[in-house]
C-alpha cells in the first residue's frame, strides 16, 4: 500500500526545476511542441480518472501527470493499481513507517492479494499513451524487478531497460519520448552514465 500525503516543499520544487530544465532542453529543438508541454505541466486529481473499484481509467485519451495526495494505493488481484482515500478504513497491515517523504511509500509487504507493492518511496506519476509510469526510489514493483521508474502497461508491471540510479521526481511526455528528471546520474546497472539528471527513454534504452 502506498499513502500519497502532501508533497514536502522542497520535492515540490526539484519536481518543478527538473521538469522544467527538461522543457528548456525540449524547447531548444520545438518551440511550439515545448510550449504545449509546459501548458499540460499541472496534475491532475486522480479522482478525476478513477473507475468505481478505484482502478485507474487508461482509455479515456488523458495524458498528464496526477495528483495523488489524499490517496493510498493498493494492488488488485491481478497487480493492477487501486487508489482509495485515505479516510476509508485501511488495512491492518499498514505499515508504522509510512511517512510523508515524497508524494508517499508504497508498502513493500504483501496487501493481501498477492502481489507486492513498489518496496520504498513513490513521488511522482504519470499516465502516457495509455500507460500509468510511476518514478521515485525503488528497486522492485509488483513482481517486477525495476529501478526507481516502472510503467504499468493494463496487464503487468514493467521496467523501463535497467531503470536510474536514484531518484526520479519528474516524467514527462514529449514528441513520442519518455523525460525522467531527478536525482540520478547513471542507469540502473550503470552502462549509461553522464546523465546529469534528466535523461530520455526511446522505448527500449535510456
Amino acid at each position: 500500500m502506498i499513502i500519497f500525503n502532501t508533497i514536502e516543499p522542497w520535492q515540490r520544487t526539484l519536481r518543478c526545476i527538473f521538469t522544467a530544465m527538461a522543457l528548456w532542453l525540449l524547447f531548444a529543438a520545438s518551440p511550439v511542441l515545448a510550449q504545449e508541454s509546459m501548458m499540460s505541466a499541472p496534475q491532475t486529481p486522480v479522482s478525476d480518472l478513477l473507475n468505481a473499484d478505484g482502478t485507474i481509467n487508461l482509455n479515456n485519451g488523458f495524458s498528464g501527470n496526477l495528483d495523488l495526495n489524499g490517496y493510498h494505493m493498493v494492488n488488485g488481484p491481478n497487480g493492477e493499481p487501486r487508489f482509495v482515500p485515505i479516510n476509508q478504513p485501511q488495512p491492518t497491515s499498514a505499515p508504522a513507517h509510512l511517512s510523508s517523504a515524497g508524494d508517499g511509500q508504497w508498502d513493500d509487504q504483501f496487501s493481501g492479494s498477492g502481489v507486492s507493492g513498489a518496496n520504498n518511496n513513490v513521488i511522482t506519476t504519470a499516465i502516457i499513451g495509455g500507460e500509468l509510469y510511476i518514478g521515485g526510489y525503488f528497486t522492485t514493483v509488483g513482481n517486477a524487478a525495476a529501478k526507481s521508474i516502472a510503467k504499468w502497461d493494463g496487464t503487468s508491471w514493467q521496467a523501463l531497460g535497467a531503470g536510474l540510479n536514484f531518484n526520479v521526481i519528474a516524467i514527462i511526455e514529449f514528441n513520442g519520448f519518455i523525460y525522467a528528471g531527478g536525482q540520478f546520474s547513471s542507469t540502473g546497472d550503470g552502462s549509461v552514465t553522464g546523465l546529469n539528471y534528466i535523461a530520455k527513454w526511446d522505448g527500449s534504452n535510456w
